[in-house]
């Protein structure tokens, strides 16, 4: 029988006024472990003339030779020696829970339309599960399908005690295919818009005034005409290559709402299409939030920087794999074309002088033009297998152009591009070998490039 309880104070008053230890340590007897909800009772040694003194996790003192317990906790015993006023040595024992809430396995989320098996503890075992819309079972795994908290409590058998609840949330997702995106490059558009060909005047005057409304950048009194001219800048300086390319990335947006079609294929992109591009996190919608706002910032500075060179290549890099339906999940574009084209540093190659695309990356990263030709940075530089390079042509027509690889000494180890070509962007490559086929040396080699009588030099270095 519990014994009516002393308070912290009372029980301090008693310790403080007794002497020095003169009993033999006391022992506890009784079970070292409480189910839920039950009560146990423990007891010390019968002592004649010695007062029991028991402090319990709650903090309460209780003076009596056995207690009834009922919460898990240190449960601490000291007897006064009523006749010599001394204190025995403390003995205590701490009572723990019968058993621990079970563990238990298997995935926290699943498909709507789907379940996810959730298992408690392998044993001899009485199970007792619960859960939303009045959920029951018994037995150690289950199949969940209901998004809510889902509680699990077990009992070991024969005659064990119930442990408290486990509990655990399910959440339930939608896991359709994800919308599709066709996005097209700014060429394509640039070659919709032009007065030449593409698309209907209308059909335009709506894409452009979509573009004109979604992104503050670009305030175009006609926006038509501001969107024609945005398309057809890729030829000049790295700020309007890079408002190029993210006009493109928004008409690509609007696409879907104008109902464009490329060859009986609906042209789209899906602004909530989650971004996988090296360097960026969130949408396309929350990418082109920052570009516009990024866009504006850079307007008021100076272009020659090279910060602002190189925020504006950054812009210029993310919206033209954009473009092309790279890192942006699902797109009606061959996944095997558009994946092959990334690289190592996460930047998609372009274009070769054989394929059909005229706007390789590489060129569209290229400082501003100076003269009627430019050579690009070449990349990889070093590089062991094969490199690529970059050139802009800046004439008003047709010109012959050669680029061909040197040697430290100034032997022609190898011609990369030779024949007319006109105003645009290009790309070539070199892997390494020389003329007759052979791979060269490791070391450093020049590149030149001559149109009319102007010469442009880069260097690359060749490690084998």
């Amino acid at each position: 029988m519990r014994m009516p309880r002393l308070t912290l104070v009372t029980a301090a008053v008693l310790l403080i006024t007794g002497a020095s230890s003169a009993l033999a340590q006391c022992t506890i007897t009784g079970p070292a472990t409480i189910c839920p909800g039950a009560t146990i009772e423990l007891c010390g040694p019968t002592l004649d003339n010695q007062l029991p003194i028991w402090q319990g996790p709650d903090g309460m003192i209780y003076m009596t030779e056995c207690i009834d317990v009922d919460a898990a906790g240190l449960y601490t015993l000291m007897y006064l020696d009523q006749v010599s006023n001394t204190w025995s040595a403390p003995c205590s024992l701490t009572v723990a829970p019968a058993t621990t809430p079970p563990a238990v396995t298997g995935p926290t989320s699943t498909c709507a339309g789907s379940t996810a098996q959730w298992c408690g503890p392998t044993g001899n075992f009485e199970y007792a599960w619960s859960g939303p819309n009045g959920f029951l079972a018994n037995t150690a795994c289950v199949s969940v399908g209901t998004a809510g908290n889902y509680q699990l409590k077990v009992r070991p058998l024969p005659d064990g005690c119930w442990t408290d609840s486990t509990m655990r949330a399910l959440t339930v997702n939608n896991c359709s295919d994800p919308k599709t995106s066709c996005p097209r490059p700014a060429w394509w558009w640039e070659r919709q818009v032009s007065r030449r060909m593409g698309m209907g005047a209308d059909m335009v005057a709506q894409v452009a005034s979509c573009v004109n409304d979604h992104d503050s950048f670009f305030n175009w009194n006609s926006p038509s005409d501001g969107f024609r001219r945005t398309l057809e800048a890729f030829h000049w300086t790295l700020k309007m290559r890079a408002a190029r390319q993210v006009a493109a990335v928004w008409a690509n947006v609007c696409a879907g709402g104008a109902n464009v079609m490329d060859h009986g294929t609906a042209v789209s992109l899906d602004p909530a299409a989650t971004l996988s591009l090296p360097g960026t996190s969130g949408t396309v919608g929350d990418w082109l939030a920052a570009a516009d706002a990024q866009l504006i910032a850079l307007d008021s500075q100076g272009e020659r920087s090279p910060a602002v060179k190189t925020a504006y290549r950054r812009i210029i890099q993310v919206a033209w794999n954009i473009n092309h339906g790279i890192g942006i999940g699902s797109t009606c574009l061959n996944p095997v074309s558009a994946m092959s084209s990334l690289t190592s540093t996460g930047a998609a190659s372009s274009a070769s002088l054989d394929t059909a695309d005229p706007e390789p990356l590489l060129s569209e990263m290229m400082d501003d033009t100076a003269g009627p030709l430019a050579l690009g940075d070449l990349s990889p530089n070093p590089f062991t297998t094969t490199t690529r390079l970059a050139f802009a042509i800046a004439t008003t027509s047709a010109a012959d152009v050669s680029i061909s690889v040197y040697d430290l000494n100034g032997r022609k180890v190898r011609e990369l591009v030779s024949g007319t070509f006109a105003p645009g962007q290009y790309e070539t490559s070199w892997d390494g070998r020389a003329t007759d086929g052979t791979t060269v040396k490791s070391g450093i080699y020049f590149v030149l490039g001559r149109i009319g009588g102007q010469q442009v030099q880069s260097r690359v270095t060749f490690v084998r």
